[in-house]
């Protein structure tokens, strides 16, 4: 799916951002990210950034899990704390203003620094699958996400891309991963969500292509006002999201993943269970 969003991304940017092949390389090979040459890291389509860095998560999370997983509930939650004590120290050090530059690489792109989130999510999960229960409400925890992310938008940049996020998004994640234990429905339960989440990938992938071309074509023809060309690169790139899903990514999913194992919500949990409120 990446490399299929790759082509056409490359071709857009070869033909109308005057790029160099060069530059599209590190991106062909998911490398893009550990380069903080702006017309490197952004190179074609510029959203595969994000898909470089978690390549590296994928690669370091064996290595990771095997070596927090039989620690104590104590120390994984040392290493929790820690890990995000990272994610918000890095960025208040180097405090970048502009998205540019090597400052806004380090904290933004650098596969390093973003494995600190990375890190926390997975001290997180084990914490939970040790007993500990994040009992905060989901409509809370996301209302609560909301609110922070729009709120961010007058935050100083630095503060903006990680740091406002980081512990919002945990008790998020920790609240939906508590509902689902329960076996209690959410609003990420409502089967038109689940299914816009399973296009979610290919929308990602496509969606910044999509809204490059109708704005280019905007431009030379209706001069539509923004959110108009907005609303119409939303349902173009959803339409082709799930045509992508439908047709590419599931058939190639069920033909390479194995049938996974059914296991109880409840196994291999103990009986107490440590608290957050």
């Amino acid at each position: 799916m990446y490399w299929i969003a790759w082509i056409p991304g490359a071709i857009y940017a070869v033909t109308f951002e005057d790029s160099k092949l060069s530059s599209l390389i590190p991106s062909l090979l998911l490398m893009q990210s550990w380069f903080p040459q702006k017309d490197v890291h952004f190179a074609g389509n510029s959203v595969g950034w994000s898909l470089s860095t978690e390549v590296f998560f994928y690669l370091l999370f064996p290595l990771f899990f095997v070596a927090v997983r039989n620690l104590s509930t104590r120390w994984i939650t040392f290493a929790l704390v820690g890990s995000l004590v990272f994610v918000i120290t890095i960025p208040l050090a180097l405090r970048p203003t502009a998205p540019v530059g090597d400052g806004y690489w380090l904290i933004y792109l650098f596969p390093i620094t973003r494995f600190f989130e990375f890190a926390a999510g997975v001290t997180l999960a084990i914490l939970m699958r040790h007993g500990l229960r994040v009992r905060l409400p989901f409509a809370l925890a996301g209302a609560i996400a909301l609110a922070v992310c729009v709120g961010a938008n007058w935050l100083p940049l630095y503060l903006l891309l990680v740091v406002a996020t980081a512990v919002p998004f945990l008790l998020l994640i920790g609240s939906a991963a508590n509902a689902d234990l329960a076996g209690r429905r959410t609003l990420m339960s409502w089967r038109p969500l689940v299914k816009l989440g399973e296009w979610s990938f290919a929308f990602y992938l496509v969606h910044l292509i999509v809204l490059r071309v109708v704005i280019a074509m905007n431009e030379r023809t209706f001069m539509l006002p923004w959110w108009a060309t907005s609303l119409i690169a939303l349902l173009l790139g959803l339409i082709l999201a799930a045509g992508l899903f439908e047709f590419l990514e599931k058939p190639l999913e069920r033909r390479f993943r194995p049938t996974p194992m059914k296991v109880s919500p409840e196994a291999n949990l103990p009986t107490g269970s440590s608290v957050i409120r």
